[in-house]
C-alpha cells in the first residue's frame, strides 16, 4: 500500500470511514454508521452478506478458521452503533459502496476528525421509557452533517447523541452535545423537547458534559 501511496492519501480516507492500521497489514478496517443504532432488515442482511463475501477474521480470533460455519465472516458492533469490518481489501470497496447505496447505508464520516454516527438509546421502541420517539430527530441531525464540508475536517471527532429515553441509555454526559427528553407546559399543553448537554467526553482530557439549562 505505501508503495502506491504517501501516508496522506490513506490518512484522508478515514472520513470515508476506512482505517489502513497495523492490525492487518495490507488491509483495510470499514465502519459503517446506523444512526441512532437503527437498521432495517434490508440494511442488517447487506452488512452480513458484506461481512461475509469480503471481511477477513483477524488471526487472533481464528482467522479463516474461526467458526465451522461462517469461517472468516467477522466484524465489530461498537459503543457508538457502527459496524466495523476489518480485513477489507481497497480493490472491493466499490462493490461494497454500491451495496450499500441500494439499502441507504454510508460509511461517510465513519471516521476521521468529522461529525461522527449519531448515538441512540440501545433499547428504543422496546419498553414503555421513551417520552417520544427520537429516531427522526437522529436521522435529520446525520442528514445535515453527513457530506457537509463545514463540518468535515474539524479539530476533533465530534460525538453526538439524542434519546427519547427516559434513563439517558445514550450516555449523553459523555458526548460533545447530548440531548435526552424534556417537557415543559406551554398554554395548558405539554410539549416534548431536549435538554441539551454539551462538552462531554472520554478521550484527550476527560470530562462530564455541563447541561445548558435549554429547552
Amino acid at each position: 500500500i505505501e508503495q502506491r501511496a504517501g501516508d496522506g492519501e490513506w490518512e484522508r480516507l478515514k472520513w470515508a470511514g476506512m482505517y489502513a492500521h497495523g492490525r492487518q497489514e495490507g488491509y483495510f478496517m470499514l465502519r459503517t454508521k446506523a444512526p441512532g443504532g437503527y437498521l432495517s432488515p434490508d440494511q442488517a442482511e447487506v452488512i452480513g452478506e458484506v461481512a461475509e463475501e469480503y471481511a477477513t477474521a483477524p488471526d487472533e480470533y481464528g482467522g479463516a478458521e474461526q467458526n465451522e460455519v461462517w469461517g472468516d465472516a467477522f466484524l465489530d458492533i461498537t459503543t457508538r452503533q457502527d459496524v466495523q469490518m476489518h480485513g477489507i481489501e481497497v480493490e472491493d470497496v466499490p462493490e461494497i459502496w454500491e451495496a450499500y447505496d441500494e439499502v441507504g447505508l454510508s460509511t461517510i464520516q465513519g471516521c476521521g476528525d468529522s461529525a461522527r454516527n449519531v448515538l441512540g438509546c440501545p433499547a428504543a421502541g422496546l419498553d414503555d421509557h421513551e417520552c417520544f420517539d427520537a429516531q427522526p430527530v437522529a436521522d435529520a441531525i446525520t442528514e445535515y452533517f453527513t457530506k457537509n464540508r463545514e463540518y468535515a475536517n474539524l479539530p476533533r471527532k465530534f460525538k453526538m447523541t439524542v434519546t427519547g429515553c427516559r434513563h439517558d441509555c445514550a450516555q449523553s454526559q459523555i458526548n460533545d452535545v447530548g440531548l435526552t427528553p424534556a417537557r415543559k407546559e406551554v398554554d395548558g399543553e405539554d410539549i416534548y423537547g431536549f435538554h441539551v448537554k454539551v462538552g462531554g467526553g472520554l478521550s484527550d482530557g476527560p470530562r462530564m458534559a455541563s447541561p445548558m439549562d435549554v429547552f
